[in-house]
């Protein structure tokens, strides 16, 4: 097929008509409830542009992607911006006057000889776009049910013609209809996932959420057993406490620690965020931050044989809290953590510099110069 044949049938296929799309690609405007068509008509133009929107978020949300760290300040305006996968805009293809074409890839018409829509997308306009479709309305279409009279006991299923209920013409034409379906049509696969409680949606975030209210203030969840023995003994000594015995002064519970571990370990109620924090090793006293402290650092209970332990030598000990859980460093977080405690020795304040100083020395160096290789 030669090019002008190609130019022809693209112009025939391409060319938008609200008429011939049967509104499907008209939009409800948020100001007036108006409708406008979703294919935009471009001004003249020979090659691609992007346009960036610059009164994208509020202020509120700005002062939050700026506390979150998720963007700079501009070199030229120097105001602060959002990252680039946070910013977005509009693309400006090709046209001549008067053109309202869809927009296409060449290559893609060439080889499919029918009408596609596509469009660049920013990474903002991508994970959106996305969204709506995870947390819109399922495509299922409506199923009536009719009895039959001449076989009683008989009911006909009439299954109607689907309805895309995310694009919002064929929404308000099919709401104009009045209908009387009973049923949707589900395959067997979603049927399957629903019985199985699997997730619809899943995301690479972990959430962690903590109370900083006073104990009697906070939920807890009701212990199944009386006293954890793993912490607290038969004699009622407290182990965590009886194998740091012959270490060090600094790599020792404090009191205050103590008369926690005994709180937690006879107590009714299992641990929380906050008083875990209480409980973290003597050797990450320092992070004396809870915030970065449940951010930097993972928590999970040693199993139920497993007995606390503590070696005499420090690059070799594992970070065991007094909740007897095993601590162990984010890897996104190891060179947070290393700067955090070079802050500290820089700092001549610090009560525990001394502590610092041993501790990083003997791990975060290690760890610092292991993560830049692997980086």
């Amino acid at each position: 097929m030669n090019s002008i044949v190609l130019h022809s049938l693209a112009k025939l296929l391409q060319t938008h008509s609200c008429a011939n799309a049967d509104a499907r690609c008209q939009k409800k405007r948020a100001a007036d409830d108006s409708l406008i068509c979703r294919v935009q008509r471009h001004p003249y133009s020979l090659r691609y542009n992007f346009n960036e929107r610059e009164q994208l978020y509020d202020q509120d949300t700005l002062d939050r992607l700026k506390y979150l760290d998720l963007g700079d300040v501009d070199r030229k305006t120097q105001k602060w911006k959002p990252c680039k996968a946070l910013r977005a805009g509009r693309w400006q293809y090709p046209a001549q006057l008067n053109e309202h074409f869809i927009p296409t890839v060449p290559r893609l018409f060439v080889a499919m000889q029918a009408c596609t829509n596509e469009q660049f997308c920013d990474r903002k306009f991508q994970v959106s776009y996305l969204a709506k479709y995870a947390a819109g309305v399922d495509e299922k279409a409506q199923v009536s049910f009719t009895h039959t009279l001449n076989v009683p006991h008989t009911i006909d299923a009439h299954v109607h013609s689907l309805v895309n209920q995310k694009i919002s013409g064929q929404a308000l034409k099919s709401s104009k209809k009045q209908s009387t379906s009973l049923a949707r049509e589900m395959p067997l696969t979603e049927m399957i996932w629903f019985c199985a409680g699997l997730p619809y949606v899943t995301y690479p975030t972990d959430m962690t959420h903590v109370s900083t209210m006073p104990p009697e203030y906070r939920y807890a969840i009701v212990k199944r057993q009386g006293t954890i023995t793993r912490v607290a003994g038969g004699g009622g000594q407290l182990l965590p406490v009886e194998a740091r015995h012959g270490l060090p002064e600094w790599r020792r519970f404090t009191q205050s620690q103590e008369l926690t571990m005994q709180d937690y370990a006879r107590g009714t109620y299992y641990i929380d965020g906050t008083t875990g924090f209480s409980l973290r090793p003597p050797e990450l006293l320092m992070f004396d931050n809870l915030e970065l402290y449940l951010k930097w650092f993972t928590f999970k209970s040693l199993p139920r044989q497993q007995q606390y332990v503590a070696d005499d030598n420090l690059d070799a000990c594992l970070w065991i809290d007094g909740a007897c859980r095993r601590i162990k460093l984010r890897h996104a977080h190891v060179s947070d953590a290393c700067q955090y405690i070079i802050g500290l020795l820089a700092d001549p304040d610090i009560h525990n510099t001394h502590h610092a100083q041993h501790v990083h020395n003997a791990i975060f160096h290690r760890l610092q110069d292991e993560h830049n290789t692997h980086s």
